[in-house]
């Protein structure tokens, strides 16, 4: 699985990037929120995303809130965890009502950040075994509907006309 990581801070980025890597995932590694952007609205996009508050040209939150604007179209919205140094319950708020799914102060414990990471992991599998399930039932749904209409010869659904009038 893909892990995306946004921040402005080299080092962070570095550091982030080797432990998540050490947990087996594959990381992709942006400097600013466009890169994210556009990394998380490819056609096979990370699901997870690791994403600091204040990024050079747009905020961490401006990318939550594009993601979530995209849903439905053909953007599926990754588990994104916020990450940044501000505390306050407001703003902890803002960001979740924006799209993220979790929150990491800085600083942080890696411990607990690669915890939340497979948390992710585990939202993420569940949502496809449940997008798998929601289409096999509607196949299952689909077929049954094909199985119990009238099958008349030729293998059309009219009646055939009587020939003797």
């Amino acid at each position: 699985m893909r892990v995306l990581v946004a921040d402005d801070d080299p080092g962070i980025r570095r550091g982030l990037a080797a432990q998540i890597r050490a947990d087996g995932f594959h990381v992709v590694v942006c400097a600013d929120a466009a890169g994210a952007i556009e990394e998380l609205s490819s056609e096979d996009p990370p699901r997870i995303a690791v994403i600091d508050w204040v990024l050079p040209d747009r905020s961490g939150l401006d990318v939550c809130r594009t993601l979530c604007a995209s849903k439905g179209e053909s953007v599926a919205v990754p588990y994104l965890i916020m990450l940044t140094v501000k505390k306050d319950a407001r703003d902890i708020a803002e960001a979740l009502d924006a799209g993220a799914s979790d929150y990491v102060t800085k600083p942080f414990s890696m411990m607990e950040l690669r915890a939340r990471i497979r948390v992710g992991r585990r939202v993420v599998e569940l949502q496809d075994e449940l997008k798998r399930q929601a289409t096999r039932a509607q196949a299952r749904e689909d077929g049954e509907c094909l199985s119990s209409e009238p099958t008349h010869p030729a293998g059309t659904t009219q009646p055939e006309e009587d020939a003797s009038s």
